[in-house]
């Protein structure tokens, strides 16, 4: 049995994410190996495109780098109806630069809720009603900071906002496992807040993929 709290958890966020590395090709195995012409470093972070949507947009930590290819840590491509062989062949772009976020009052999110289609059939004397899953809401994290326009992250948000291209962001839990979350960037400069009571911004990150989750060092 496990019980970790939020507190202490250490965020940051992708200031800079490199150009484009090309894979010509993916294994469907468990640590695929990626096969490129230039290569990261063990431990880069990466943000994967690849012909594969399961695969597509997601992050990854680069690891057993050698001559020609490297492994992307704790990815399963082996289900081949999600990754159909020959088809994963994309790029990387590796983050290299990172800004923290500090002053956090809460963190949430929201979405991700499963949408189903209703429907029943005439002759059914029951009128049982059946449904089956269709899509899920759009997933949302949500930071609530302390306003401060002295921080680093208050101007870079706003210029992260203005962009409007995809960050990386990662999140260290006390128990020393690391999340990233990629998507897209929106934040309100303007604070907001009560009589006594901080001022205070809101960050929102509107994801484009999954999550990617590792544990900390044993």
């Amino acid at each position: 049995m496990s019980s970790i709290f939020i507190n202490g958890t250490q965020f940051r966020v992708s200031k800079t994410i490199s150009s484009i590395g090309a894979i010509s090709a993916i294994t469907n195995a468990k640590n695929p190996v990626a096969s490129a012409v230039t290569v990261p470093t063990d431990g880069d972070i990466l943000v994967v495109n690849s012909g594969w949507p399961a695969l597509d947009e997601t992050v990854w930590r680069a690891t057993a780098a050698a001559a020609g290819s490297f492994e992307l840590e704790g990815a399963d491509t082996t289900p081949q109806r999600l990754y159909p062989q020959g088809k994963g062949a994309g790029f990387f772009r590796k983050v290299t630069d990172w800004f923290s976020l500090d002053q956090i009052q809460d963190v949430q999110i929201t979405g991700g809720e499963q949408q189903n289609y209703q429907y029943q059939y005439v002759e059914d004397p029951r009128s049982q009603q059946l449904q089956k899953p269709t899509f899920k809401t759009p997933v949302v994290l949500t930071f609530t900071l302390d306003y401060d326009r002295k921080k680093e992250w208050y101007g870079e948000l706003i210029a992260a906002d203005i962009l409007k291209s995809p960050v990386v962001v990662e999140g260290v839990y006390p128990d020393g496992s690391v999340v990233y979350y990629y998507g897209f960037p929106s934040f309100n400069k303007n604070p907001v807040g009560g009589t006594n009571a901080n001022l205070q911004n809101t960050f929102a990150l509107s994801l484009r993929a999954e999550t990617t989750t590792y544990d900390g060092a044993q």
